[in-house]
């Protein structure tokens, strides 16, 4: 009997700092800080994004600290794929909580993914 070994493909971001978001507006989160990056994943040039490097499936996942604030009513995060502000994108994994305490949101699916496909983290409130 002969085992066959699949090299681990993958990338891990981390944001350092706090990112503001704007009220309502779907925002992407812009990534500081490469943990690892096996394949090419992510350009620095694109801090918003990764870019699948060959087709197939991938477990992807994400997850984001909203601070508490007084007001508002739902925070919101996504992985969004070829997400544009003003055309369609495919929606691949979402949570929805509600209310102003702090609030971790963590998120995360396997999903089959072509080559040059852009995952991105979306994040959206409406704290005032």
């Amino acid at each position: 009997m002969s085992l066959t070994y699949l090299q681990f493909s993958g990338v891990r971001l981390r944001r350092s700092t706090n990112q503001t978001i704007t009220t309502a507006v779907a925002t992407a989160v812009i990534f500081d800080t490469v943990v690892y990056d096996t394949d090419g994943y992510f350009d620095l040039s694109q801090p918003n994004q990764i870019t699948i490097p060959v087709s197939g499936f991938y477990h992807i996942g994400g997850n984001v600290l909203f601070a508490g604030k007084a007001a508002g009513t739902y925070r919101n995060t996504g992985l969004v794929k070829n997400f544009q502000q003003a055309s369609s994108s495919t929606l691949v994994v979402s949570q929805v909580v509600p209310g102003s305490a702090n609030s971790i949101l963590v998120i995360s699916t396997d999903v089959f993914l072509l080559t040059g496909s852009q995952i991105k983290l979306i994040v959206q409130h409406d704290m005032r």
